[in-house]
């Protein structure tokens, strides 16, 4: 008795293989998805764990944050890069220091190993104290950034740096050794700035955060930000002053430097940015417009 098999027809084999390819079409967007909050999710740990140290290092230091490498810039003080180093001792691990979004990579200056660095310290809170801030709830702490290295493991960091560039006499040019960044979303044209980040890097350390809406210049020059939109699908998260890590969108942002009162508006080099508000977190119609701002008033 003979026996007759039958396979499948080439129109049979083509509507399952056209049907694998729309369920992973359909599919593979929301693995992605998922792999990114994962990743999202390990850098609110991170940015979480050096917000302790942060806070450690403050309780011992009469309240204060870190100062880092503090020059003197065209407008004054600078202050903040390398701040990383003096609250080494409180986390002791390189690596909460690094989101996995972030894919830079270990860079050795002169028989140092500097590593990467994806949060910067927010400037106009560098060296000052717990009671110097209105709103510690919605003032930046650290914020997302990609391309900066720095010897983290060293709790003289930015004091080392400081010594050398100050001595005999001040320095013209920034020294070439990288420091843990810091910023605050506007440069002396108001600009997204180049973060404070000086030395050797893998490449020009940049905003992660995407582009606030206040500033007035080169809001999409590729050499500070990464672009239009924050890293984490379409923002990126912050560590606020009291603590607490929030992912914000770049549009609930207020950067600049600090307001000159409480009820100023955040500003550039002491010139406010827009028009006048009711406080740095409000727009010209006195609405409440931004979730956080880089001023301390």
């Amino acid at each position: 008795m003979s026996t007759t098999r039958k396979g499948f027809t080439l129109i049979e084999l083509l509507v399952v293989i056209a049907i694998i390819a729309i369920l992973a079409a359909i599919l593979f967007p929301v693995f992605a998805k998922v792999r990114e909050k994962a990743r999202a999710t390990s850098c609110t740990s991170n940015e979480k764990q050096v917000g302790l140290g942060l806070l450690q290092y403050q309780q011992d230091n009469d309240e204060a944050f870190p100062v880092g490498f503090q020059y003197a810039g065209a407008n004054g003080n600078v202050s903040g890069a390398g701040w990383a180093g003096p609250i080494s001792p409180y986390i002791k691990s390189t690596g909460v220091f690094k989101c996995a979004d972030d894919s830079t990579s270990q860079l050795v200056v002169n028989n140092i190993v500097n590593y990467p660095v994806s949060y910067a310290l927010n400037s106009n809170i560098a060296g000052t104290t717990s009671a110097s801030q209105q709103g510690p709830t919605s003032t930046v702490m650290l914020f997302e950034v990609q391309g900066a290295v720095a010897a983290i493991d060293r709790s003289d960091e930015g004091q080392a740096i400081e010594n050398a560039y100050y001595s005999p006499v001040p320095s013209t040019t920034l020294p070439t050794i990288p420091l843990s960044p810091a910023g605050n979303g506007v440069d002396a044209s108001g600009g997204i700035n180049p973060l404070i980040s000086a030395g050797a890097q893998t490449g020009t350390p940049k905003f992660a955060t995407g582009v606030y809406p206040n500033t007035s210049g080169g809001q999409n020059n590729p050499l500070y930000v990464t672009g239009p939109t924050g890293i984490h699908t379409d923002g990126a998260n912050y560590l606020l002053a009291d603590g607490h890590v929030k992912f914000l969108r770049p549009s609930a942002i207020s950067a600049g430097e600090n307001a000159a009162s409480s009820t100023d508006v955040e500003g550039a080099n002491s010139t406010p940015i827009r028009a006048a508000g009711t406080g740095s977190m409000y727009n010209n119609a006195g609405t409440l417009q931004y979730a956080a701002t880089f001023s301390v008033q």
